[in-house]
């Protein structure tokens, strides 16, 4: 899988932790495959654009996903504050986690 290597390379750097599957819109005829993807942003950060600590990108194409955390990623980061709830850093991968499903 090329292009999840090419999203690796690209989040590696800034420890953006990867969740791929592939899966289809209609899974019991097997119809219409479909790519979901979550960014998970460093522990204790946020990504800048969304204010989210991760985003999600989902399309018929992987391939759309890597412009997509690039411009994430290119916006920056910022420093959760302790009070915010919606991140602890807890129930996420410590790793690169790809599970694809076909």
């Amino acid at each position: 899988m090329q292009t999840l290597n090419k999203l690796k390379e690209i989040c590696d750097p800034y420890g953006v932790i990867i969740e791929a599957y592939n899966s289809y819109t209609y899974p019991f005829d097997r119809i219409g495959s479909h790519w979901s993807v979550t960014f998970y942003a460093p522990k204790g950060k946020g990504f800048m654009s969304s204010g989210l600590s991760c985003v999600g990108f989902g399309d018929k194409s992987i391939v759309s996903a890597v412009k997509y955390i690039k411009e994430e990623i290119a916006e920056g980061f910022f420093d959760l504050s302790s009070d915010d709830d919606f991140y602890d850093g807890i129930g996420i991968p410590v790793s690169h986690d790809f599970t694809i499903m076909k």
